[in-house]
């Protein structure tokens, strides 16, 4: 099964489930400035730090998600790491916790998207239109 087939299956099972679905855009939302801040932040010291704290050499320019990693923890942009937040449930309380996981994987994958498109690095008010919002449902 390819990636995008498996990305389109994950994202039918989150199709009834609109309250996921609002999280998981308010989430892209929500990390798209905070990455935006955090790589153009990065981009002035990039050469000076060019280790990370284990000593391994650090991905720069960054060019998708898994890049964000040289630099921090990116599991945790849009709010994904927040106690306040739904995305990690706990497996005894909440019936839907393999969904917040799937929701989960979907918040990194759109936030790559973006990035390989360049969104990074372009200013907030000139960014298109989000491809898929979950009024629309899943695909």
């Amino acid at each position: 099964m390819t990636r995008d087939n498996y990305r389109a299956c994950n994202l039918r099972d989150l199709r009834d489930h609109s309250d996921i679905l609002a999280a998981i855009d308010r989430a892209v939302e929500l990390a798209k400035p905070e990455i935006r801040a955090d790589v153009a932040r990065w981009a002035a010291v990039a050469d000076a730090l060019p280790r990370n704290r284990d000593g391994r050499v650090r991905t720069w320019p960054i060019r998708e998600f898994g890049d964000l990693h040289d630099w921090v923890d990116a599991n945790c942009y849009g709010g994904l790491c927040d106690d306040d937040e739904p995305w990690c449930p706990d497996e005894a309380t909440e019936p839907r916790h393999g969904l917040w996981q799937v929701a989960a994987n979907e918040v990194q994958e759109q936030l790559n998207d973006w990035i390989r498109g360049g969104g990074h690095l372009r200013a907030a008010d000139t960014e298109p239109a989000p491809a898929w919002r979950p009024s629309d449902g899943a695909p």
